[in-house]
């Protein structure tokens, strides 16, 4: 079928990248070519019906090139994934979002299926306000659709790390001055003490975490 040998020639694509990432320090080293894996598997899990959730990502995380056989799971593994997530009961985002707070759902797969981009502010959101009951379920999912803009994503992701004598923070700033972000505040005070926590000496287990501490 051609449609199997284009989803086998996209695996392989993802396959490369992932195998490039994990042979030459990972996103944090190789940020142009993470940058490209995500859309990639993110049109992939399209093709299935699929969400780019963490857990369906996971499946090309390759550390060599796979075989057929290797695919062929894969590609089974899929179908699986699929038919459980297309049978799952219809809900609204708001009702999606209420039932997220008693689910396992990671914030990152959450802000997916909502369409909202997994920023570390959105997350902020809904880890903060939504699940410490600081504002309603539609209150949140209204702060999250007016923030789910890419410049101003932008502009809070440049604040949050650079340097405030950097031309690119003084830009952001003023930008940011003018439109009333919610929380953002809030947000700063938080995130500049996560920042003076990280640049603190990690011990082992620090260094064994991989979550942010909301």
């Amino acid at each position: 079928m051609e449609n199997e040998k284009l989803i086998r020639e996209k695996i392989l694509e993802i396959a490369k990248l992932n195998v490039y990432l994990w042979q030459n320090g990972g996103a944090v080293a190789c940020p142009v070519e993470f940058e490209r894996l995500l859309p990639l598997q993110a049109e992939l899990l399209s093709k299935f019906g699929l969400p780019a959730y963490r857990k369906f990502c996971e499946l090309f995380n390759y550390m060599k090139m796979p075989r057929k056989q290797t695919i062929d799971k894969t590609i089974n593994q899929l179908h699986k994934y699929a038919q459980e997530y297309l049978s799952k009961e219809v809900l609204t985002r708001e009702q999606f979002l209420e039932a997220s707070i008693h689910s396992a759902m990671s914030a990152n797969d959450v802000m997916i299926e909502l369409g909202i981009n997994p920023h570390i502010f959105t997350t902020f959101v809904y880890h903060r306000i939504l699940i410490n009951k600081k504002e309603s379920v539609a209150k949140v999912l209204k702060i999250l659709d007016f923030v789910n803009k890419d410049e101003l994503l932008n502009n809070i992701g440049i604040i949050s790390y650079y340097k405030k004598t950097a031309p690119e923070y003084k830009s952001a700033e003023k930008a940011l001055k003018a439109v009333e972000i919610p929380y953002l505040k809030e947000y700063l005070t938080y995130i500049r003490k996560l920042n003076r926590i990280q640049s603190q000496p990690k011990t082992t287990q620090d260094e064994n975490s991989h979550e942010v501490p909301f």
